[in-house]
């Protein structure tokens, strides 16, 4: 099922090799840092971190499904005893239109997102946040980059002390997390060529265009729009299956990117479809 993904893979860590040499004289094309909801915390109180990357001109980094090429970025939280972490959360990535190929990931800048909270009993005056980071980074070529950030927050007196400046940083990046919408109506069916979403919105509002975000690489082709369609019964979306994987479709993950002319809208999508015959449109 992933012999062509590992076959891609292959020829992006063998492509990178004449340009290594090159890419360690030169400096990083990717920016990564810690951001904080607070610029003081309060122990056993939830405040949102983030890794701020921020890319050069016309380089980008990957989302979990980099599409036909790249990796996934990684981010991995180091040493978290006194502190918890919630899952890692991504915003809705970007399609990277290149010849012959269509990828998913992010240009300029991104936040990936965690709730931290330091324990109820913590009596120290600070604490230490780090994290592992790793990237591919691609634009004429492509190069992997890896860091360790680091940042220290001190304990507050009494509440927490919120950090403004960085609060509307994350607050841009936690909005295009998608959102698993309560009250919408959401199926999924599928057939050994397409797969089918069905969803009806609890309001309406307009829709100029749908795109699917698949989380597996292997299930969907990556192709640059999708065919949508509007009826009584709400909106269907057509997928194209890959060949890579012909089986039963267990599971359909991945987001729903509606832009709606005014506003985008992020839906979550965690379906179990059913197998029956789909006509295309």
């Amino acid at each position: 099922m992933r012999a062509k993904r590992r076959i891609i893979i292959l020829a992006v860590l063998m492509g990178l090799l004449p340009c290594l040499g090159y890419a360690q004289k030169t400096k990083s094309h990717i920016h990564p840092e810690i951001l904080s909801s607070v610029k003081a915390f309060a122990p056993g109180k939830p405040f949102t971190v983030g890794i701020h990357f921020t890319m050069d001109p016309d380089w980008h980094i990957y989302w979990i499904n980099p599409g036909d090429s790249g990796l996934a970025t990684s981010v991995k939280w180091v040493g978290h005893p006194p502190i918890n972490f919630s899952p890692l959360e991504w915003p809705a990535p970007e399609k990277i239109i290149l010849p012959a190929i269509l990828t998913y990931g992010y240009s300029k800048e991104v936040v990936l997102l965690s709730e931290a909270t330091v324990t109820p009993s913590f009596s120290g005056k600070s604490i230490t946040l780090k994290a592992d980071v790793a990237w591919l980074a691609c634009h004429d070529l492509c190069v992997p980059g890896k860091a360790r950030i680091v940042r220290e927050i001190p304990a507050a007196k009494g509440k927490a002390v919120r950090n403004s400046q960085e609060i509307r940083t994350i607050e841009r990046y936690q909005a295009r997390v998608p959102q698993d919408y309560q009250g919408w109506e959401i199926s999924a069916r599928y057939s050994d060529q397409f797969a089918l979403i069905h969803f009806k919105p609890n309001h309406e509002f307009p829709i100029k265009s749908i795109y699917f975000f698949p989380e597996n690489s292997d299930f969907f082709k990556h192709e640059a729009g999708e065919k949508f369609r509007s009826n009584q019964a709400g909106f269907e979306v057509l997928l194209r299956r890959s060949k890579i994987f012909t089986g039963d479709l267990e599971k359909l993950e991945g987001v729903l990117a509606i832009d709606t002319g005014s506003a985008m809208v992020y839906d979550q999508v965690r379906l179990k479809p059913e197998k029956s015959g789909i006509q295309e449109f």
